[in-house]
C-alpha cells in the first residue's frame, strides 16, 4: 500500500508525543513493506539535519517562532501549501492519505484535501481538528461584524458560521461540509465532542495511543515513605495550586512525614507563583520544585509513592498518568477529559473532582491508609498499560483503518 502521511511536524527535530507517535507508526508500517512517504513542515529544521529519504519538509506552518499560532500571511501560506500538496500527490501517487495533526495549517488546506477525491484517514489524538474547524482564521473572516446582517438575511451565504453568533447555523454548516468515512479517535471523549457538534462519526473506531512503556523502571517496594509527585507545566491548565492546597490540608490534619515533589516538564517556567504559594503556606520543608526531562523520567516515577495529576485542560488522552502507571506507581487523577477512560476509580488508580483540593486530600489520605500502600492499584495500572497499549497491536488497528479506506471509496462533500 502506498501511503502519504501528512503531519504538521515530524521528528527530528524534537517534537511532542503526538509527532513522536506518528514517526513510530511510519517506521512500523515501512517495516511491514508499505511504501510510506511523509509530507511535513520545515518548522524547526536546521541546515545540519540528516534527512530520511521518505521525509519531505516542504509545508509552511502559520505559527510564530515560539510555536504559537499566527495570523500573518495566512492567504499566501494557504496558496503555497496547496501547491505543495498537489505536487506531492502527483509525485507519490498514494493509494491513501494518512492525516495526522494539521495544527498550524488551515481550514482551507483541509478543504483542499477533501476535494482531491483520494481516500483519507484522519488520526485525531488531540483537539487539532476541533480547533481547526472552530477557530481557524479563515472561519473568523466570515464572522466579522460587517457581515453579521448579511449572514442573517441570507443563510445560504453563511459558509462557516460562528459558534457564539450563530450557534446552530454555523455548527451545522461546518459539520455538513465534511464527511468522515475514515477517521479514528484516541478516546470516546474526543469522539463525543465531534458528535455533539453535528459530525457524522458514529462508526469511527477509538484507537488509544501507545508509548514505549517498557523503558520505565518499575516500583517494587510500597512502604510508608509517603513521597508524592506531581508532573506538568507550572500553569493554570495543569493546576499545581490544587495539589499544593490539598497537601497543605493533609499537613494541617496532622500528617508529619509526607512530602510533595513538583516536577516541571518544560523547565521552571511559571514556577515563581508556585514558590510564592509554597512560602505563603509555610511548606518550604515539605514541598519541593524541580524539573523533569525525558531521560530521567524513566526512573524517577518509581522513586515515589504516588502521582497526583491535577490537570484541568480536559486532555483527551493524558499521557502523564500512563507514564506513572507504566512504572507501577499508584495514580490519583482529576476526572476530566479522557482520564476516566484510563483510570478506573479504586481499581487501577483513584480519581477526584477536578479542582477540588478537599476531595484530592481525601483521596491522598485514602491511599496512605491502604494496607498494601497502593500496591494493587499500581499492579492493575501496569496491567492496563501492558494489555491495552501495545505498539504492534495498535499500529495493526491503524493499518486496518488504512486498508478499509481503500474499500470504502470516496464520498467527501465540499
Amino acid at each position: 500500500m502506498k501511503i502519504l502521511v501528512i503531519s504538521n511536524q515530524y521528528p527530528p527535530p524534537s517534537c511532542g508525543p503526538y509527532e513522536t507517535r506518528c514517526h513510530a507508526v511510519v517506521d512500523v508500517l515501512r517495516k511491514r513493506n508499505h511504501d510510506v512517504q511523509v509530507l511535513t513542515s520545515d518548522f524547526g529544521a536546521t541546515s545540519d539535519l540528516i534527512e530520511e529519504q521518505h521525509v519531505h519538509r516542504k509545508l509552511k506552518l502559520n505559527i510564530d517562532s515560539d510555536g504559537t499560532l499566527s495570523g500573518d500571511n495566512a492567504r499566501h501560506l494557504d496558496k503555497a501549501n496547496t501547491t505543495i500538496l498537489r505536487e506531492e500527490l502527483m509525485r507519490t501517487a498514494p493509494d491513501v492519505v494518512h492525516v495526522w495533526s494539521m495544527r498550524g495549517l488551515s481550514y482551507v488546506f483541509l478543504m483542499q484535501l477533501q476535494k482531491l477525491k483520494i481516500p483519507i484517514v484522519y488520526d485525531v489524538s488531540d483537539t487539532w481538528l476541533i480547533d481547526l474547524l472552530n477557530y481557524d482564521k479563515f472561519v473568523g473572516w466570515w464572522n466579522r461584524p460587517a457581515r453579521k446582517k448579511r449572514l442573517f438575511r441570507n443563510r445560504r451565504s453563511c459558509q462557516h458560521g460562528s459558534s457564539h453568533l450563530l450557534p446552530n447555523i454555523g455548527r451545522n454548516i461546518v459539520a455538513k461540509r465534511f464527511h468522515w468515512p475514515s477517521i479514528y479517535f484516541c478516546s470516546n471523549y474526543l469522539k463525543n465532542i465531534m458528535l455533539e457538534r453535528g459530525h457524522a462519526v458514529e462508526n469511527a473506531p477509538v484507537i488509544q495511543c501507545f508509548f514505549e512503556f517498557n523503558r520505565y523502571q518499575h516500583k517494587n517496594e510500597y512502604g510508608k515513605s509517603e513521597k508524592l509527585m506531581w508532573v506538568g507545566d507550572f500553569s493554570d491548565k495543569h493546576d499545581p495550586a490544587t495539589a499544593i492546597q490539598a497537601f497543605h490540608n493533609l499537613v494541617n490534619k496532622g500528617n508529619k512525614y509526607a512530602t510533595l515533589h513538583l516536577y516541571g516538564e518544560n523547565g521552571l517556567k511559571g514556577a515563581e507563583i508556585v514558590h510564592q504559594r509554597i512560602q505563603q503556606l509555610g511548606l518550604e520543608e515539605r514541598v519541593f520544585v524541580q524539573t523533569l526531562d525525558s531521560v530521567e523520567q524513566n526512573e524517577v516515577y518509581a522513586e515515589h509513592d504516588a502521582l497526583i495529576f491535577t490537570s484541568v485542560c480536559e486532555d483527551p488522552f493524558p499521557m502523564i498518568p500512563l507514564y506513572a502507571m507504566a512504572a507501577r506507581l499508584p495514580v490519583i487523577v482529576a476526572r476530566n477529559g479522557g482520564a476516566p477512560e484510563i483510570v478506573k476509580d479504586d481499581f487501577n488508580g483513584l480519581t477526584f473532582k477536578t479542582g477540588d483540593a478537599l476531595d484530592l486530600e481525601q483521596k491522598i489520605a485514602t491511599l496512605f491508609g491502604m494496607r498494601d500502600h497502593g500496591a494493587i492499584l499500581g499492579r492493575n495500572g501496569l496491567d492496563f498499560v501492558q494489555r491495552s497499549l501495545k505498539k504492534d497491536e495498535i499500529v495493526g488497528q491503524i493499518e486496518e483503518c488504512l486498508l478499509q479506506a481503500l474499500t470504502l471509496g470516496v464520498d467527501y462533500t465540499i
